[in-house]
């Protein structure tokens, strides 16, 4: 888990305590069933559907998690449910910009840059279900904020969220790339990601992107030999 998930996740389940309403309750449900490996499939299904139920019934606000991403991402991660996918995912984009909803709060209150985070990780179930525009369209959002922000104007709170955010814009990038097939644009970002020295992320996405780095360079013939030397390059 990246720095910005570990912060959002404890910034989560504080908001959520302190906002003990119908939806959260429900989410609260859901997330122990899916994060226990015991639980059986259907059981955890229930709890999303009572969680996506409670939050339709009372409607969006600023304290409610909308559960529309976090299903879509479960679903596809679990091959379930294929129909209901798309339809979740664009209610989830909706949400990220809408006026006064949670995305938006959250992105003006205690957790800066989080419609980005929201529009990458969207991006990436867009790329995995392969509509390609609608990715690249959300990572061209994400990119301006990317492009515009100055870390060295930032507070060291808001510089390392801002650089979980510049891996995860990144990571989508890179995925993105990879899945239209242009591998030299992908190993470029790969590069970027490898030698950024401000690591924010855990050691096993380093490492996941080192392996798409190497497969990478293979697919584009060049001598494995000299893959270590090119990093070496990248960090001078």
């Amino acid at each position: 888990m990246n720095l910005r998930l570990a912060i959002l996740a404890v910034a989560e389940l504080g908001l959520l305590a302190q906002v003990p309403n119908e939806p959260n309750l429900a989410y609260q449900r859901y997330r122990a069933l899916a994060r226990d490996a015991a639980s059986p499939l259907a059981g955890v299904v229930q709890a999303a559907d009572e969680w996506l139920q409670a939050y339709e019934r009372n409607g969006p606000g600023p304290q409610t998690l909308p559960p529309y991403l976090d299903l879509a991402r479960f679903y596809a991660a679990k091959g379930i449910r294929t129909g209901e996918i798309l339809p979740l995912l664009e209610k989830a984009v909706e949400e990220i910009s809408a006026p006064g909803s949670f995305t938006q709060a959250r992105t003006h209150g205690h957790s800066p840059f989080e419609d980005d985070f929201q529009r990458a990780f969207a991006a990436n179930l867009y790329t995995k279900l392969r509509q390609y525009d609608r990715a690249r369209a959300l990572l061209a959002a994400a990119g301006r904020t990317f492009s515009q922000t100055n870390p060295a104007d930032l507070d060291p709170a808001r510089a390392r969220i801002f650089a979980a955010l510049r891996f995860q814009y990144r990571d989508s990038m890179a995925r993105l790339a990879i899945a239209e097939g242009r591998q030299a644009d992908a190993l470029d970002l790969e590069r970027a990601i490898l030698t950024d020295r401000s690591r924010v992320v855990a050691p096993r996405l380093i490492e996941e992107h080192r392996q798409m780095a190497r497969q990478l360079w293979s697919d584009l013939g060049r001598p494995a030999a000299e893959f270590d030397q090119w990093l070496a390059d990248g960090r001078r």
